[in-house]
């Protein structure tokens, strides 16, 4: 009984995110190739924010605007890649 609870709420939590995520998809990878300039690290760090939403779903009902706080997600992890890809300086 309680695998088939645990199995409708995947699947509610799916359809919220069908409906209310993917189609953010496009434009967050506009705004991530604007910040990095590069299509495919711009591809890698929607996908990190989709994982990212998926994990947080039950707390995006509490969120007043998802896009906002996903485009804001986007922003930060694009950060993240900058930093974390930034060429090292070495000491003379």
């Amino acid at each position: 009984m309680n695998t088939s609870i645990q199995e409708e709420t995947v699947a509610k939590m799916a359809d919220g995110f069908q409906f209310q995520i993917k189609p953010l998809g496009e434009k967050l990878q506009r705004y991530a190739s604007r910040i990095l300039r590069d299509d495919e690290a711009a591809r890698d760090v929607v996908q990190d924010v989709f994982c990212r939403l998926w994990q947080k779903m039950q707390r995006l009902e509490t969120i007043e605007n998802v896009e906002a706080f996903a485009t804001q997600m986007a922003r930060n992890c694009c950060f993240d890649y900058l930093k974390s890809n930034r060429p090292s300086v070495m000491a003379i």
